[in-house]
């Protein structure tokens, strides 16, 4: 299993949902990737998104 993580830089709106985009799409890729995601913001909304589509949130 391949780790992966994701770390958006915090430029303003939309890095997390970009982040989760990408993330999105690795898995889709390779389900065996172990993706983690740096979120930028501390908004709870953010980490069940993650968490829904396998990806781990870390904040």
């Amino acid at each position: 299993m391949k780790r992966i993580i994701l770390a958006p830089n915090p430029t303003g709106t939309g890095h997390n949902m970009r982040m989760l985009a990408i993330g999105k799409r690795l898995k889709e890729l390779d389900k065996r990737l172990d993706v983690t995601v740096l979120l930028g913001s501390r908004q709870d909304i953010f980490g069940p998104l993650f968490e829904d589509e396998k990806l781990e949130p870390l904040t």
